[in-house]
């Protein structure tokens, strides 16, 4: 009798749905139903995960396009906090340090055009 519990124990566990949580930004929670098999639950939980990455991708993608409006527009400390903001958001889904080299570009290219105007401002 106590192995028929057990086995009906691990039964409910097994069907019991799981909650796949988004870990950045707003909360998303996708409930994966019970009964599914494995293979279905971790096709779910991979889908799910990987709609997670392009949404901080594309919010990643936007950051970097504000900068690079701000940068035209001399707002240099926004456009710096943008293109850092874009560079946590794609360090956050994996991409490394060979991924981010155009960001670093980038940034380092903010603040030689900050110094350059900031030149060319005092000598008005």
């Amino acid at each position: 009798q106590q192995r028929i519990m057990a086995h009906q124990r691990a039964l409910r566990a097994e069907q019991a749905p799981i909650k796949v949580e988004k870990s950045f930004g707003a909360p998303e929670t996708t409930i994966i139903p019970a009964g599914l098999d494995k293979r279905s639950k971790l096709r779910m939980e991979f889908e799910t995960q990987k709609r997670r990455e392009e949404d901080i991708q594309n919010r990643a993608f936007e950051s970097i396009d504000m900068g690079k409006n701000l940068l035209e527009e001399k707002n240099f400390d926004v456009a710096k906090s943008k293109y850092l903001e874009a560079l946590d958001l794609l360090r956050s889904i994996g991409w490394t340090d060979e991924n981010l080299s155009y960001l670093y570009g980038d940034i380092d290219s903010v603040e030689r055009q900050r110094v350059a105007f900031e030149k060319a401002e005092s000598q008005k």
